[in-house]
């Protein structure tokens, strides 16, 4: 009897703790990405999808028991992206999405807006792009509120 009064303790500790993890992981991520989903809304596909003067913007919540999502805005040339990935705690990380002559490059930003790794290809990417670069962070930064 004392055996299986043990066991049953232990179920209960290991599924009132998985319940809390859900509810906290739960709790937390949708208090965080909750501005950025009333600025986003729904499309008729079930995504967070919008079209604005050309741009187009997303948000993708983090995935079950995670707790990084993204922001993105495309550029209306469609050759460059902006991804971003709010933290809850820390700085956000950057990244900048580029089709040129048949090749793609994904490349790391640091707050500054500048390349992690600045090699002379990614540099001159960097500079060449500058411009849309810069006006994809000033609209996500007012469309997604996040002064």
């Amino acid at each position: 009897m004392s055996k299986l009064r043990s066991v049953k303790g232990m179920v209960l500790i290991v599924l009132v703790g998985f319940i809390l993890l859900n509810l906290v992981w739960f709790v937390t991520t949708k208090t965080h990405y909750k501005p950025y989903v009333e600025a986003v809304p729904l499309d008729v596909t079930g995504v967070h999808v919008m079209e604005e003067e050309g741009f187009t913007y997303n948000v993708k919540s983090p995935d079950y028991l995670q707790y990084t999502g993204n922001l993105g805005i495309v550029h209306p040339d469609k050759e460059s992206a902006l991804i971003i990935w709010p933290k809850l705690m820390g700085e956000d990380v950057y990244g900048f999405r580029l089709q040129k002559d048949g090749e793609a490059y994904e490349i790391y930003l640091n707050e500054n807006l500048e390349p992690f790794e600045a090699d002379e290809r990614t540099s001159e990417l960097v500079a060449s792009k500058r411009n849309e670069i810069d006006e994809m962070m000033s609209r996500a930064r007012k469309v997604f509120r996040m002064d």
